[in-house]
């Protein structure tokens, strides 16, 4: 009888240990990772350690209202300068309306914006998802909109739990993957080395027109100076030291910078 219940122990000792082992799913950078929950979908462009957590940015870029504009006007005089020369002058960029920022429901002066900056800017750090828990709590506490006063903030928010707008820290996660790192010590030979880096690099999905010429980055969270507005990743090039380029957050004007978010997995 004892040799009868070993045998069976030695057959059911596979299923016993599987049951008892937790699968772990393999992840890679620039996988598409799937939210089931809310719809949405990220790429992973950041894993921890141990290879099972990281950072995704949405599938869904947006452009600020500026942005579009300053394209659409370029594209204006381009077009003018072309059936000049008895060329079809065709370019146009009104594709892009669809992918445009929720718009304000009201406007709301520069002052005004100014103020509410002055405000909230010494409670945002470099963590994007802090700086999203702030800024609710914030417009919550003061009684306005978060649509009219932090559009960025509104739309990620809206994509479902856990999504936020990115502050420096993981803005410089993703200047990592791209170039190495923040600075000049991290470039590439030209504007077209680092567009056909992004090109290849998986993770880098959407992001590389981000950094080509006239460009204006990506926008962070991270505040620090109320008066010059939020941080913005962006391409660098210094044509003395032969059209080199690489990436820094400086916090100039944001207003055409492309929207992200980015979420915890």
């Amino acid at each position: 009888m004892k040799k009868i219940k070993l045998f069976f122990l030695f057959l059911l000792a596979p299923f016993y240990l599987s049951a008892q082992v937790e699968y772990v799913q393999e992840y890679d950078y620039g996988s598409i990772m799937p939210f089931i929950s809310d719809g949405t979908a990220g790429f992973i462009f950041y894993l921890d350690d141990t290879g099972e957590h990281g950072l995704v940015y949405n599938t869904e870029i947006k452009y600020q209202a500026k942005y579009i504009e300053s394209k659409k006007e370029y594209a204006a005089k381009l077009n003018k300068k072309t059936k000049k020369l008895g060329m079809k002058g065709d370019l146009d960029y009104s594709y892009m309306d669809k992918d445009i920022l929720p718009q304000p429901t009201e406007e709301i002066s520069e002052k005004d914006l100014k103020k509410i900056y002055k405000e909230i800017a010494p409670k945002l750090g470099d963590d994007g998802e802090q700086n999203m828990a702030e800024i609710v709590k914030f417009c919550e506490e003061k009684g306005i909109s978060m649509q009219n006063y932090f559009p960025e903030h509104y739309w990620a928010k809206s994509l479902g739990e856990g999504w936020y707008i990115p502050g420096n820290k993981e803005l410089e996660l993703i200047a990592k993957l791209i170039i190495g790192g923040i600075g000049e010590n991290y470039h590439v030979k030209d504007v077209l080395a680092l567009t056909k880096r992004m090109t290849e690099l998986p993770g880098c999905h959407g992001l590389f027109s981000s950094f080509g010429p006239n460009e204006k980055g990506i926008k962070s969270s991270t505040m620090k100076d109320a008066k010059k507005g939020f941080y913005s990743l962006i391409a660098v090039e210094n044509s003395k030291k032969g059209y080199r380029k690489w990436l820094e957050l400086q916090d100039a004007d944001s207003s055409e910078a492309i929207i992200m978010a980015v979420r915890k997995f």
